[in-house]
């Protein structure tokens, strides 16, 4: 036998990378991280307990990972919807929509919500670490979503800007619980359409 054709021990013949980092992140995101084991990663993916930990390395390294890919996967979906709208009412239209796809998921799968808002937050008390990881991802959006604000509606005032960006980042946070406890996407939808009167106001902004 050619000694450079051997397999290294323990992984799967045909590994595939993107469906491993997949797989590990809807555990994390349907369980939270305690209530993850290892045999529960294992299983989804298909690997054995070495190959994970030769992959991917200890639980608490792919949590990590798994954190890191949910944000880029935010910022893929939403920044998109802030930078290159042209009236607020169809930027704020487009972070809503985005977000609920996230957030809903499709018929095959149980709703998750926002991966920080439900199961990472509940982890940040015994893992402060994570809770600061959260905390500078939710502010950074924050900061992209005052930029549009300001952006789209430079008439209104700084105080009336902070106030909106406020009430459309909680407004997501308690969308994503909801989401999470199985409320319906058509319920969720007119709840977006609410906020979004409430914000924008005279529609006519939509065109300004």
């Amino acid at each position: 036998m050619n000694k450079n054709n051997k397999r290294t021990p323990g992984r799967p013949r045909e590994f595939d990378l993107k469906f491993a980092q997949s797989a590990i992140l809807d555990e994390f995101w349907y369980k939270g991280y305690s209530a993850t084991s290892v045999d529960d990663l294992s299983k989804a993916t298909g690997m054995v307990k070495p190959s994970l930990y030769s992959a991917f390395g200890n639980k608490y390294a792919m949590y990590q990972m798994s954190i890191e890919i949910y944000s880029e996967m935010l910022v893929q979906k939403l920044q998109p919807q802030i930078d290159e709208a042209s009236n607020i009412r169809d930027a704020l239209e487009g972070v809503f929509r985005a977000s609920l796809d996230i957030y809903c998921g499709n018929k095959k799968e149980p709703p998750r919500g926002c991966l920080f808002t439900t199961s990472t937050i509940a982890e940040s008390q015994n893992h402060p670490e994570i809770g600061s990881i959260v905390k500078s991802q939710l502010d950074m959006f924050d900061v992209g979503l005052k930029a549009c604000l300001q952006r789209l509606c430079p008439d209104w005032a700084s105080e009336k800007i902070d106030y909106n960006t406020w009430i459309i980042s909680s407004s997501l946070n308690h969308l994503s619980a909801l989401a999470r406890l199985g409320v319906e996407r058509e319920e969720l939808e007119a709840i977006v359409t609410s906020i979004i009167d409430n914000v924008v106001g005279d529609k006519s902004l939509a065109n300004a």
